[in-house]
């Protein structure tokens, strides 16, 4: 049965009439309803039942139920809350990535959501995520569509440090051809494969480009046939799933609803992480924060980054990729650099800057964001322009324990870091550590 069928096939399980579901995947519609009697056939056939018999079963009572063309044994049953056991979220990368589920990492383009993905992968391939196999190397998967592995991916993999024989590509062979994964036709082929090596991170990139072209990103439905069965292989396997999205340009001060397409998308994923260049950085500095976690924390600080060049020796000279470096952690969420432009201009964030140097050095170098909030409303500056303010301060934000308490406290010249513009690799290397509270220690 060949992957068109397939699709239309899931749509009538769907709810779509047989007609939507011919229209929307190709397949004639005398191919369609001669490959649902063969559906019910087989499901008649599985159930022991001969074709007189399920006649009989019929006549003399409740017919066998049908979803929208479908005839099968499905029916309703009930499950206990007593007797699931309840076990802890294991997360992956503590905090951010949990296993068994999908995670969205979302942003605009240019932003460094794939370098973000490859950091990552190395540091579990070295077992040195932080995380649920800190100090167990792990394998990792990449479905791509929009970078060549050859001249983009493996450079970048070397440069982060990673484990090449720990990190796989998946493609799909496809009678002789060579071609893209699909979902959710091939999830029943990549489960097997997931379980059977341990596959602990799988990474798709774009989201979009994996899921059947006859599926509109647009309507919540379709987008659901695709990503429901994969939700259901990270539950059954553990693997975790990170998809990456891209977001709209309009502004909002919640980013999760710049994500392009259908809502289902963050509906179906559990954790949302958002990355998106901090405007009042002149070096091109980024901000990775969670904006949506319906299994952990909100209230993790966001992670601070940049994107460096770096050369990777290969057999035929010298390649280029981009290296992802941690630079710290920051209380300013991606919420708050696209909420919009303030209304106040730099006047304002410089005279904010003064004062919160001024508070600090009368108050020992730092202070308690709590209480340092309440001081800056006292003297008419808002929270808001007072994160914005915060950087050309020389500030340095840190937050710990649980639940969080977080300090400011002012830098001196000699914690500031220079950024570096090229890195030459020619082995191994240190593959540029999150920093504490999402530390590859």
């Amino acid at each position: 049965m060949n992957e068109a069928v397939v699709l239309a096939l899931a749509y009538v399980s769907d709810g779509y009439s047989q007609v939507e579901a011919s229209e929307r995947t190709g397949v004639p519609l005398p191919d369609l309803r001669r490959a649902i009697e063969a559906y019910a056939d087989a499901a008649v056939a599985q159930s022991g039942h001969s074709a007189d018999s399920t006649a009989r079963e019929q006549s003399a009572g409740p017919t066998v139920p049908t979803v929208a063309g479908l005839e099968a044994d499905r029916r309703v049953f009930v499950t206990l809350a007593s007797t699931y056991r309840p076990r802890p979220v294991r997360w992956l990368w503590t905090d951010r990535v949990p296993e068994g589920a999908i995670t969205l990492l979302a942003g605009r383009e240019g932003i460094g959501k794939s370098l973000i993905t490859v950091n990552r992968a190395a540091a579990l391939t070295r077992g040195t995520l932080n995380g649920s196999r800190y100090g167990r190397p792990s394998r990792v998967l990449f479905a791509t569509s929009e970078d060549a592995w050859e001249f983009t991916m493996v450079p970048r993999l070397l440069a982060a440090d990673a484990d090449l024989d720990a990190v796989g590509r998946v493609q799909v062979d496809d009678r002789g051809i060579v071609t893209g994964l699909t979902l959710p036709v091939d999830v029943l082929s990549l489960k097997q494969y997931v379980r059977a090596a341990d596959v602990a991170l799988l990474v798709l990139d774009p989201l979009t480009s994996v899921m059947d072209g006859a599926l509109d990103h647009h309507r919540d439905r379709e987008v659901r046939v695709a990503l429901e069965p994969l939700a259901r292989l990270a539950e059954e396997t553990g693997c975790a799933v990170v998809g990456l999205v891209h977001l709209g340009k309009s502004t909002s001060t919640d980013p999760v609803n710049l994500i392009l397409g259908s809502r289902a998308f963050s509906a179906v994923a559990r954790v949302a992480l958002v990355a998106a260049r901090d405007p009042d950085e002149d070096d091109g500095s980024c901000v990775l924060s969670v904006e949506k976690s319906n299994l952990g924390r909100l209230d993790m600080p966001a992670l601070t980054y940049r994107v460096d060049g770096a050369e990777v020796m290969t057999d035929e000279g010298t390649a280029s990729a981009g290296l992802l470096v941690w630079t710290g952690e920051t209380e300013r969420r991606v919420r708050d650099i696209m909420a919009g432009p303030e209304e106040e201009g730099h006047a304002v964030r410089d005279e904010a800057a003064d004062w919160l140097r001024g508070y600090l050095a009368d108050n020992g170098g730092e202070a308690a964001f709590s209480d340092l909030s309440k001081a800056a409303r006292a003297n008419g500056h808002a929270e808001r322009t007072l994160r914005r303010a915060a950087r050309r301060a020389g500030v340095v934000i840190t937050s710990s324990g649980f639940p969080r308490r977080t300090v400011w406290q002012l830098e001196t010249v000699s914690q500031q870091s220079r950024r570096p513009s090229l890195t030459l690799i020619s082995g191994h290397r240190d593959s540029g550590d999150a920093p504490s509270g999402g530390a590859d220690e």
